[in-house]
């Protein structure tokens, strides 16, 4: 076989682990392939920090936040962001005229790529995974069936701790605009001048977005849950990021909203034999690995070799 990502669990007598990280000194310092089940105690160990996505500490940290935004609103998301991201904000909407000067900003190469991806990419994968409205007669007088609505709104967290995320505007803002979703709010963490990235506010733009939020996640988060003066309050709220959002996520259900929980870290696995392509696979590894250092990209080869070449 040639290699297949995303998969669940293979077993065979002895296979070779290889684990593309994007942490150099850990990298340095321990082996990255792994023979198994001769060190399976070995793997674990690895990646016994990965079995759980958040602890208690932080859920009631993010409850806290809750807390302070529903008190305070604004001023508690200028507040969070001043603490937690270091940048004073004048305020939390960008406007009209940045967002166009953003689209301004592209190439048109990069604008043609980012709209084929929408239009091409995105938009059609989508449509073809729309639910659909359907009902039944199981017998005379009893209908059984679904009826299938979008949300009047959502709001969007993408982050950009780790750098700009451009494909996870289109991804997410394309999804909710194939949905038929009315309002589609984007929240982002600011740059050190207070304001968004201009190529994931450009992608978001073209994908749909009707309005862009910049602060603290958590509290951005918290403010799509409750409505603050700058803030609507949402129907769903969706988006990926680490242990604190997947929290934020998890206590915006509480209050009624519409979510998704475990969006990132993110994981994938390949299988392949010694006919596959290693310079292949190591695009593959590396694509879900740039995540970041949280996580993971595993290669399943019963190749020595294979593995070794791509450690390389």
């Amino acid at each position: 076989m040639k290699h297949k990502s995303h998969v669940g669990i293979f077993y065979t007598t002895w296979l070779f682990l290889f684990i593309k990280k994007l942490e150099i000194n850990e990298m340095e310092s321990q082996s990255i392939v792994y023979q198994i089940p001769k060190q399976k105690e070995l793997l674990t160990e690895r990646y016994k920090t990965h079995k759980t996505l958040l602890n208690r500490d932080v859920l009631n940290g993010v409850l806290s936040i809750f807390d302070e935004v529903a008190i305070k609103g604004d001023e508690a998301i200028r507040s969070l962001t001043k603490k937690f991201d270091e940048v004073d904000l004048e305020g939390l909407i960008l406007s009209d005229d940045y967002v166009e000067g953003c689209l301004s900003s592209l190439t048109p190469s990069l604008r043609s790529a980012i709209e084929q991806a929408i239009g091409n990419d995105v938009q059609t994968a989508n449509l073809a995974m729309l639910p659909k409205t359907w009902e039944k007669e199981i017998r005379p007088g009893t209908v059984i069936g679904e009826k299938v609505v979008p949300l009047d709104s959502v709001g969007i967290w993408i982050p950009a701790r780790k750098g700009p995320l451009i494909s996870t505007a289109i991804m997410l803002v394309a999804a909710a605009k194939t949905a038929g979703v009315g309002r589609i709010m984007v929240g982002m963490p600011p740059l050190a001048n207070g304001l968004g990235d201009q190529g994931t506010v450009a992608a978001a733009k073209l994908a749909g977005a009707d309005q862009f939020v910049i602060g603290n996640g958590v509290g951005i988060i918290a403010g799509f849950a409750q409505g603050t003066n700058s803030i609507p309050n949402v129907d769903g709220i969706y988006g990926p990021g680490p242990g604190g959002i997947a929290a934020a996520m998890s206590v915006a259900m509480t209050y009624g909203k519409k979510s998704v929980l475990g969006i990132g870290p993110t994981e994938c696995v390949i299988l392949a034999d010694e006919t596959a392509d290693p310079l292949k696979i190591a695009y593959d590894l590396i694509n879900e690995g740039e995540h970041g250092p949280d996580s993971s990209s595993i290669l399943v080869t019963t190749s020595a070799i294979l593995a070794r070449q791509g450690g390389g």
